[in-house]
Formats: C-alpha cells, sequence, structure tokens
C-alpha cells in the first residue's frame, strides 16, 4: 500500500487505520503532515526514545493552544481548565501535582483494594442487563462499568454520574493534539461551565462531610497547599472524572471488539481465563484507544535525521508503534499467547499514564465477566462501519450492537 504523504491528514479518523500506519513507517516514519500542522512519527522505536526523554521533550499545552488559537484563547473555559490539570504540565508542576494521585491509582496493593469494588460495579451492570436479549456492548457496558467505578473512587454520587458522563464526551475532543475546529471548542466550553458549576458544589458540600474517597483527599491537598488554587483543584477533580471514564469505555469496546473479530482467540481467552492478564495488553496493542500522543520541544532536535524546529508539535502515532515489525512478530496477528512487552499503550517517561493499573484491572474484571455470564454473546457485525466510530484521534465506538 502507498498512502500520499503530502496529503496525509492522522485527524481523519479511519476504520481500519493499520494498514495506513503500516505505509506510513515504510514510507516516511518521520514527516511533516501539513493538513494537521504536526510532524508525525511512526516508528516504535522513536517515539520510545522520545517518551523516554522528558528533558528534552514535554507537553507544551499553552504553547501548542496559542499558537493554534492566538491569544484570545485565554479567554475559552475550555482552555482555563486543561491548562491546570497535571497531565498537560510539565517540569515541576507536574511533579508538584502527580504524587497528590498516585496512592489512589498506583501499586499492586492499591490495585488488589479496588479490585472488589471493582467487581461490584461489573457485577450491578451485568445484573441490570440479566433480563435483556440484545444490548449496545459501548453504552449499556463499556460506559457504564468505568463510569460506575470512577464515580465511586471519587465519592461522586451515582445518580449524577450520567449527566457528568454526557458533558465529559463534550470535552474529550479538546483534549487531543490536533487542531480543533470552533464548533468543537463551543460545546466543550459549553460543557467546562456546566462541569464547574457541578464540582464547585460538590466540593463545597463535601467539606462539610468528608469521607474516604478522591475528592475529600484532594480538598484536604489542598488546604494543605497541594493545588495552587480552586480552580487548580477543580481542574484536576476534573481530570480523574475524564481520564477514569472515557478510554477505560473505548478500550473495553475494542477488546470486544477485537475477539469477536478473531473467534480462535475468544475461544482460547474462554477456555483458559486465566491468560487474561496478558491478554488485555495484547487487546491493547493490537487494537487500542490512544492512537497518538503530543510531545514539543524548546529546542532544535534531529528524530530519524529530520530536524524539528523549536517550538514545533510532534504526533507519536501510538497505534502504529504497537504494530510495528521491528518490536513485534506478525504484528497484525492478535495473539493472546503473546504477552507483549513494550507496548506504548499508557505512554511513558514522567507521563505515563497514572491509572494504568486501575484500567488494566477493569479491562481484566470486565472481559471475563462478560464472558462468564454472556457465554453466547454474538456481534450484530464484526465490521462496523467508520459512521460507529468518535470522528477523533482517539479510537472509540460510539455504538457496538449484541445479542446472545
Amino acid at each position: 500500500m502507498q498512502i500520499d504523504i503530502a496529503t496525509y491528514d492522522p485527524r481523519i479518523p479511519l476504520a481500519d487505520p493499520y494498514p495506513t500506519y503500516h505505509a506510513l513507517r515504510a514510507q516516511a516514519p518521520v514527516h511533516w503532515a501539513a493538513p494537521a500542522g504536526v510532524w508525525v512519527v511512526s516508528s516504535h522505536r522513536l517515539m520510545r526514545e522520545i517518551m523516554s526523554d522528558d528533558e528534552t521533550y514535554g507537553q507544551a499545552y499553552v504553547r501548542r493552544e496559542v499558537s493554534r488559537h492566538g491569544e484570545a484563547v485565554h479567554d475559552q473555559p475550555y482552555f482555563q481548565m486543561f491548562r491546570r490539570m497535571f497531565f498537560m504540565m510539565d517540569g515541576e508542576d507536574h511533579r508538584r501535582l502527580r504524587p497528590l494521585f498516585a496512592r489512589w491509582f498506583m501499586g499492586p496493593t492499591r490495585t488488589r483494594e479496588l479490585t472488589p469494588m471493582v467487581e461490584r460495579m461489573v457485577g450491578q451492570v451485568l445484573d441490570e442487563l440479566s433480563d435483556r436479549e440484545s444490548f449496545d456492548v459501548i453504552q449499556d457496558y463499556a460506559h457504564q462499568v468505568p463510569l460506575r467505578v470512577i464515580s465511586e473512587i471519587l465519592g461522586v454520587p451515582q445518580a449524577d454520574s450520567r449527566h457528568i458522563a454526557h458533558d465529559i464526551e463534550d470535552i474529550a475532543p479538546v483534549v487531543e493534539s490536533v487542531p480543533k475546529d470552533a464548533e468543537v471548542k463551543r460545546r466543550a466550553d459549553r460543557a467546562i461551565v456546566q462541569l464547574q458549576d457541578y464540582f464547585r458544589g460538590l466540593v463545597e458540600s463535601r467539606r462539610r462531610n468528608m469521607g474516604d474517597d478522591l475528592l475529600s483527599a484532594m480538598i484536604q491537598a489542598g488546604d494543605a497547599g497541594g493545588f495552587a488554587d480552586e480552580e487548580e483543584l477543580l481542574a484536576n477533580v476534573l481530570l480523574m472524572y475524564f481520564a477514569g471514564h472515557e478510554t477505560t469505555t473505548a478500550a473495553l469496546g475494542l477488546a470486544v471488539l477485537a475477539l469477536h473479530r478473531n473467534p480462535d482467540q475468544l475461544a482460547l481467552l474462554k477456555r483458559s481465563p486465566e491468560i487474561m492478564p496478558t491478554a488485555v495488553d495484547e487487546l491493547m496493542r493490537y487494537d487500542g484507544t490512544a492512537q497518538g500522543f503530543s510531545r514539543s520541544s524548546d529546542c532544535d532536535v534531529v528524530v530519524g535525521g529530520h530536524t524539528i524546529p523549536a517550538g514545533a508539535f510532534i504526533l507519536l502515532l501510538i497505534g502504529a508503534g504497537n504494530r510495528d515489525p521491528d518490536v513485534f512478530a506478525d504484528p497484525d496477528r492478535l495473539d493472546l499467547m503473546r504477552a507483549p512487552r513494550d507496548t506504548l499503550s499508557f505512554g511513558g517517561g514522567a507521563h505515563v499514564c497514572i491509572g494504568n493499573m486501575l484500567a488494566r484491572q477493569e479491562l481484566r474484571i470486565g472481559l471475563a465477566a462478560l464472558l462468564e455470564r454472556r457465554p453466547d454473546l454474538r456481534l450484530d457485525t464484526v465490521d462496523p462501519p467508520i459512521s460507529d466510530f468518535k470522528p477523533s484521534l482517539t479510537r472509540a465506538l460510539t455504538t457496538l450492537k449484541a445479542r446472545g
């Protein structure tokens, strides 16, 4: 397969992007994508080098948005909220805030502590589906499980979670490192204002009745000077809700689709559920939701023989790296016995996903319970059209009908 490098636009979603990724890696593993205004890297080795070099590369979120939208972006609610989220920060600010969340998500002990709660949330969702012959894997299952889990961790009333999730969906596109159009930003601004109002009220209420939840811990950290101000606290409450829900929903849906596209591997997982931990890593490698991360440097850098000027933005095509044949043998084959190492699914370096252990556990428990409770489940189609995917760089299905 040959593609026109000059016209390639990573913002345009594809139902199957992987042949394009292979062509990019073969023709130009580093190239300037003029339609998107970014440098694109599709080599696993080069991406790993960039993600591991936190001294040279960073998020540079403020510079990115100002360079694309002008100084007027400072007036937009989405920008003011996201610039205060720790995963958009670099250097000292990132190091200041990240430890406040680490104990809630990182380490095998914390994963074991959260397991009974995750199992309970998964069981509740499956119980609610028990009398339905058909349902939507995305909306009725993959969406519900992480939504309830993160609500429980934060201490957000479950009755409020659906309303919050609707607004979260409108802000998701502005997280991406490629340019956004005016309508996307308008919807995000509206959702941000509504979410700020909700969480501001919840913080005020929780101050009067603290509990053993992440929100209470964040309030206590703020009172002790951990957050610069109330706006930074609110931004990171919203980050926890967004990061703990949106990406896990997408990953669970893609995993179900991948298994049904590969019935031999689905049968293997049913016969040998003990392989679930490594199976989850392989499923995320094979078809993951994180298709691209952005990095930038304050100085000129040489990547794959190309000089990239200071301040330019580099899009790391994670989906391409996870199918790189130099790292993964027969990369287009789903092999649940592979036990893949050095996947890029959760990023790397200082910005490695802080919730990766929780996400893996939700996927393990969510898939295992679904296979056990709905052993005859079958999808209406294993080839969903592009209209069933979100129109974004983040790879996510909006619907996946099933029965059985």
